[in-house]
């Protein structure tokens, strides 16, 4: 049961990491891209 658990939380952790790497990468997307706009204007 103990092991169950610890690996639960294991998982859990992976999911949070994985999301916030993604919200990194949206966000560096959206740099560039506001980059990208300023250099057309």
């Amino acid at each position: 049961m103990q092991q169950n658990k610890q690996t639960k939380q294991k998982t859990q952790k992976n999911k949070q990491q994985q999301q916030q790497q993604q919200q990194q990468q949206e966000q560096e997307q959206q740099q560039q891209h506001s980059d990208s706009w300023r250099q057309i204007k």
